[in-house]
């Protein structure tokens, strides 16, 4: 629902930590697994989106290949990427702070 393609000048961690949060990203889901997702929205990694982001969507709804709306939440130092499902307005996350 109104999703674009992850802006290319975002690609670099550094300026997409700058930009944060980037919301509204279409993502293709890669993995599911039993803590979360990990899907590509045209970064450098993928991103996992944890299931507590997933709102009313069911981790066992998800599928391998389907396109769904992501936020960009968080970027960590050693380039994990936090995300959750697009339209729950989660706020932007500091991976780093001790």
């Amino acid at each position: 629902a109104g999703c674009t393609s992850f802006p290319s000048h975002l690609s670099d961690l550094q300026a997409l930590k700058k930009a944060l949060p980037v919301r509204g990203i279409l993502a293709t889901v890669r993995n599911v697994v039993d803590f979360g997702s990990f899907v590509d929205f045209g970064g450098e990694n993928n991103g996992l989106i944890h299931r507590s982001k997933l709102g009313p969507v069911s981790l066992q709804s998800l599928l391998v290949g389907q396109e769904t709306g992501v936020d960009i939440l968080g970027v960590s130092n050693t380039g994990r990427i936090s995300i959750a499902l697009h339209g729950l307005n989660l706020p932007m996350e500091d991976m780093d702070a001790k």
